[in-house]
This record gives C-alpha cells, structure tokens and sequence, in this order.
C-alpha cells in the first residue's frame, strides 16, 4: 500500500513568508478526510472520464535511482542538468539570463516594425489589430543584430534553465500598435503564438479591470484582479510576459524551477512525488469544448519518454473540488499535504527567485521546467497608470513529447508533436482572405463590424468549410474560431492563468 504522506512533515503556514500568505485564496477547499476511489464521470464527447495512474512506485527502490538528465529520465530519479537552479545562486548569475537592448538594436527593431506595417498595411478595427497574424516566418522579421541574442534565448528557455529577460523595449515612446508588432515579431522567432481564450486572442492583456478584485469567487480569473497569483503554469510551451506598465506597489514576480522542486520533495517526501503524479482534477473555468466537461484529469507531474514535465495549477485544482462537489472527488489528505509542500518548497528563498518588471521588460518562462507566481499588488486610480502586462503563449517545435492522455484534454489537438505545423497551417488558414466568412462573434453591431473588418484584411479566424482554423486556434476553450489581437483588456476576456 502506498505510504500516506503526513501534513506534520510540511512548514505550517505561519512559518511562511507574507507573499506566500497572500496567495492562500479565501475560497481555497480546505477537504475533510480521504474520499474514497474516484468516481467513474462521463465526457458526453469520449465516454468516461479515465483517471491516469503514476508510474508503479517502490519507496526502498526509489531512494536508489542515479540523477538522470531531462530526455533520459527514470520515474521517480532525481534530476540533474541546467533545468535544476535556485534562485539564491540566479541572483547573483543576472548577467547569464538577462539581456538589455542596446541602441543598434531598438533602431533594427523599430525599421522591423514600420516595415511589417507597411508591407502588411496594418490597420486598427475598434479594439483590434489586424493583418499582424500574416507575420508567421522569422524571416518577415529580419533582426540581424537581435537574432543571435533570440538564438540563444531559446536555447536557454529549451534546454536551458528555461527563463530569460529581455530589458529595454522602448513603450513609454512607441505607440502600442508599434509594441505588439515587435513583440509578436520577437514571439516569431523563438515559436508559434496559440488561443489563450474563448475568443481566439493570441496577445492576451493581464490587468485588473475592475471585477472581482479581491478574487474571492473561485470562477474569477486571477490575470484580470490584483490579487496575488499563486504558483502556477500557463497552457503552453513558452509564455512571455511584456510590462507596459507596473502596479503602484506590489506586483513582484517569482519564478522557480520546477525541477529543483521535485528533487527537494524527492529528498523529503518521494509519497508526495507518487501523489502528483497520479490523477487531479483541473476546473476548466467555464471554457468548454462542445461535449466536454467542465473539468479534466491532468496530474501535476508527468514522467513521459524520459521528461519531467510539471503541471501545477493549485488554485484550479482547489476550484474544481469546490465548484463541482459529488462530481470531482475531494483531495484526499495526501494530495493537500503535497500541494502544500510543494508550495512551501517554491517558495523558500534558496528556490525561488524574486523579479520586479519594469516598462520595456519581456520575461519568457518555460512552462514545464518553471512555475511563477506574483503578488498582490495596488494599482493606480488613473486608467493610464494601471498595471499592464502583454502576454504571448507559444508553441516550440521539437521541444519535447507530452503526454496526450493529459495535454490533448487542455490543448486539444495542439498537444501533439506537431503542434506547431498544426497552428502555423491555422494561422495561415485563418489569414487567408479567401478562407473567410462574415464575422458573426461579437454580439454587438460595432464589435460585429470591427470582426468584418477584420476578416476582410485577411485576419480573423471564423469558421471556414474545412474546419480547421476553428479546431486549432479556439476549439480547445469552446470559443467560435475567432482569432484576434486586440489592443487592450476587454471585461469577459477568458484567457487562462
């Protein structure tokens, strides 16, 4: 029988640090004892709902395993390579993994982007940019002096410690058409930008508009209040962040490796390894694909074809016990104490590193090496000083195998190895002029126009004959196909933390 992981082996909360106290949601499930086997749920579209067991797991046999680097991974070995770092060290290695535009460059950056304008003849349609989704070849971009620093960016995001900086991106004097050209001509390089909502937006904006604030409903998306976020991935490969705007105070981001995590709860508690690896359930905050239920299992780590890909969502996993009680079973005392020590490890100093974005600053994490988080922060009451963040989610191709049990029910038919000639053959699909049919997804007559628009200048995804612009840019989040860029924040915008 496995070994029960005990909760005395985990810091008490009032040992940790006040950042981390900030991310304890007032919502969170605090689950009575142990609920009994999973029920048997059904998913109107693929019949019941299967759990996903964690590799066969031997406490005397564990303790044993050599390190292995990521490609050549035994379930349950520690990891040993770039990947496994700590924050404590990282501080002190700044000039390794952050890089600041020199003047050369922000002048080939900004004839980049008038270039792309003209030659696409970019337009604004309401709060839209369109002709931008035809830029989907780093050589419509041509970056001569950036292109070896974006090189080895990727190298260091891929096979790397998978996050980098890039500093000094003018946006305090460009206009904001002007930075999400470079930004998305930057997101060309290094890979592939997917839907991150209902809507098919492919720059998401994170800001607080006002709703929720305090994120005391567990259906609020965290991106769009000041709320702290607590440890998370996003549903990619690679997300960038670019700060327009910092909050007025508070507003940190940390970030930690995912792999030094697992080694440290290795050393403390391999039960708590056996348990995330096994079946939890995802809430998918009311983003469905047509006959899905609004919940999914996705553990939180997968040893797949010799990789440690880590999943961590621990406010979605809560939210989907609290929101749908009697379908998705409780976590179990062994789960809580694993969230929980998983969270305390993150959040040690020695592991986790502490970052303050200013304007001009782009961060890009991989998503299954490194976990982030942000605290709460105070915003400005003037709309212009509000805290602004653009966010790209990306697709890399050959980056590494996942496992579809898990991943082809939260990116749907992008989980696949080839997912990024699948996005790219979408994008091309949704750009194509000829491919387009009148834009029916705003409800409103202005929003409706805008969509048309759009579609005329070659640049919204709406459902063509095939399909297949639909299946691979929003299908996954149950949205209508439409695939956008919009300008600013929009209130009901679901774009996923």
């Amino acid at each position: 029988m496995q070994a029960q992981l005990k909760t005395s082996q985990i810091s008490p909360l009032r040992r940790q640090p006040a950042a981390w106290r900030q991310c304890q949601h007032t919502w969170r499930v605090r689950s009575a004892a142990g609920s009994a086997a999973p029920p048997t749920v059904l998913d109107q579209s693929s019949g019941p709902l299967q759990g996903i067991s964690a590799p066969p797991f031997d406490a005397a046999a564990v303790r044993g395993l050599l390190p292995c680097r990521q490609g050549s991974v035994v379930p349950y070995a520690p990891i040993c390579g770039p990947d496994v770092w700590y924050g404590q060290q990282q501080r002190q290695q700044q000039e390794q993994w952050v890089h600041t535009l020199t003047a050369a460059q922000v002048r080939e950056l900004e004839a980049a982007v008038a270039a792309v304008q003209q030659r696409l003849q970019l337009q604004a349609h309401g709060n839209y940019i369109t002709g931008l989704m035809r830029l989907r070849d780093p050589a419509q971009f041509p970056l001569p002096l950036l292109s070896p620093v974006l090189a080895a960016m990727r190298q260091e995001l891929t096979a790397g410690r998978g996050f980098y900086m890039i500093k000094g991106l003018p946006v305090q004097h460009w206009s904001r058409e002007q930075v999400m050209v470079a930004y998305w001509g930057i997101g060309v390089h290094l890979g592939v930008a997917i839907p991150q909502n209902q809507k098919g937006h492919l720059i998401g904006h994170v800001k607080d508009v006002g709703v929720d604030p305090l994120c005391q409903n567990p259906a609020t998306r965290i991106y769009m209040t000041r709320a702290a976020q607590p440890w998370h991935v996003d549903s990619c490969d690679i997300v960038g962040l670019l700060c327009l705007q910092p909050a007025k105070s508070g507003g940190q981001s940390s970030w930690a490796s995912s792999s030094a995590i697992y080694n440290e709860l290795l050393a403390v508690s391999p039960e708590a390894v056996a348990a995330l690896a096994g079946s939890w359930y995802l809430d998918r905050k009311g983003e469905l694909p047509p006959g899905k239920l609004p919940y999914f299992v996705m553990p939180v780590l997968h040893l797949h074809q010799g990789y440690l890909t880590v999943s961590f969502h621990d406010s979605y996993y809560q939210a989907a016990a609290a929101r749908f009680p009697g379908q998705v079973p409780r976590l179990t005392p062994t789960q809580q104490a694993a969230l929980a020590l998983f969270n305390e490890i993150a959040n040690r100093d020695v592991v986790r590193l502490d970052y303050w974005l200013e304007p001009g600053d782009m961060q890009f994490v991989n998503n299954h090496n490194v976990v982030h988080m942000r605290s709460q922060f105070e915003d400005w009451e003037e709309p212009s000083k509000k805290r602004h963040l653009l966010r790209l989610q990306l697709v890399v191709p050959g980056l590494r195998p996942l496992p579809a049990a898990a991943f082809e029910a939260l990116w749907g038919p992008l989980a696949a190895d080839d997912r990024c000639a699948q996005q790219l053959a979408a994008l091309a699909d949704a750009a194509d002029p000829e491919q387009q049919q009148p834009a029916a997804a705003h409800k409103d007559a202005s929003r409706q126009r805008a969509g048309q628009a759009a579609a005329a200048a070659g640049d919204v995804a709406v459902p063509s004959a095939g399909g297949g612009a639909v299946s691979a840019l929003a299908a996954r989040f149950g949205g209508s196909g439409m695939g956008c860029i919009p300008l600013d924040a929009e209130v009901g915008n679901k774009l996923r933390d």
